[in-house]
């Protein structure tokens, strides 16, 4: 969605009923989820991309939407545009880049791509990750850190689902104090302050579980780094006494946590 060096990332899916700062692939009521056996899908975590410095402007081929490309080719297509409209390059339109009926997802990219032009700087053309077995992932190498992109898009090319983030990126403030406060929660769970802290239809029953669970499991954690980030969330390191873990958060557009997430340990990405 990162201080340190670390793991924090945007996902957007396409929901008729999101707010235009809601960006997930789940809805606000998902439970918190902790799966120690069998770990999480290879999609939900990575760790940062080597930094790199960018000489010149990037120098990439047009991306044309085709209908009938297959999903690998349309789906370059859509991250390379993302980063041509990064980069501010001429006759860009992102408004046909999004399919019609996730008008959330042109919102939400607004505010990303500031965010993202300003931390990362000019970016390098996009290619592929290595080793991925379902939706395609691209990597951007930027003057100040790496922009990984994963769009899922239609048959005619447009985007209906996005997970993207920068590496070597802060978190806001507003995203650093909500994983304090989650912390804090999980070490001293409170009704109160988690309904402070979470949307209202969050499964608090579910969420107090899994806290304690890994409180159990962990020990005592703090803050260790930060992977990818994006304006409204990140994927936190997390050193505990026990172990090595993660922890993702997606804020929704009154600070709230709408999506929250512990893994019992970090993982790789695709785009090392």
């Amino acid at each position: 969605m990162l201080v340190l060096a670390g793991l924090a990332y945007l996902v957007a899916a396409r929901d008729s009923n999101a707010s235009a700062d809601a960006p997930a692939l789940a809805s606000a009521s998902a439970p918190a989820k902790l799966d120690p056996e069998h770990g999480e899908p290879e999609d939900e975590a990575r760790r940062p991309a080597a930094k790199i410095e960018v000489a010149g402007p990037a120098t990439a081929p047009a991306k044309t939407l085709v209908p009938g490309q297959d999903d690998d080719v349309r789906a370059e297509a859509a991250a390379q545009t993302l980063v041509d409209h990064l980069n501010e390059r001429e006759g860009v339109d992102l408004d046909e880049l999004f399919a019609a009926d996730a008008p959330h997802l042109r919102r939400i990219m607004d505010e990303t791509l500031e965010y993202h032009r300003e931390a990362l700087g000019h970016c390098e053309p996009v290619v592929a990750c290595e080793g991925q077995s379902e939706s395609p992932r691209f990597v951007s190498r930027c003057e100040r850190g790496s922009w990984e992109i994963q769009p899922r898009t239609d048959i005619d090319g447009r985007i209906v689902a996005l997970l993207a983030g920068a590496s070597d990126v802060e978190p806001t403030a507003a995203v650093y104090a909500a994983a304090e406060r989650a912390l804090d929660l999980r070490a001293r769970w409170d009704p109160e302050r988690a309904r402070e802290l979470f949307v209202p239809d969050y499964d608090f029953d579910e969420l107090e579980r899994v806290m304690a669970r890994t409180v159990e499991n962990w020990g005592a954690c703090s803050l260790d780094g930060v992977d990818l980030a994006n304006p409204r969330g990140a994927i936190f390191e997390l050193d505990c006494e026990i172990g090595r873990h993660a922890m993702r958060l997606d804020l929704d557009d009154e600070d709230r946590l709408r999506r929250f997430r512990l893994w019992n340990k970090p993982r790789t990405s695709p785009c090392g």
